[in-house]
């Protein structure tokens, strides 16, 4: 049996839940890239509070996967200067 795939990052804060998978995938000239997919759960009704949680989570995983692209953006722009084909 096949084994699920675990998120890279989980964040929770209160009754909501957010998941970050990355997905690596290759464009036509065979380089590898990551795609990024965030999930959000929330197992009731919303309250009073809820929306500024989101938000909270959202910032998170911006920054998460902000510090992850500058980590590589010599890369990024290396590949750019090279004609990396941006869909």
């Amino acid at each position: 049996m096949e084994e699920k795939q675990k998120p890279d990052n989980k964040f929770k804060t209160g009754a909501v839940t957010t998941a970050v998978w990355a997905n690596e995938m290759k464009d036509r000239q065979g380089k590898r890239f990551s795609v990024y997919t965030v999930a959000f759960e929330r197992n009731y009704l919303l309250k009073n509070g809820a929306i500024s949680k989101i938000y909270l989570l959202l910032q998170k995983i911006f920054y998460r996967l902000y510090y992850r692209l500058r980590e590589n953006i010599t890369k990024v722009l290396e590949d750019l200067d090279n004609g990396f084909d941006v869909p």
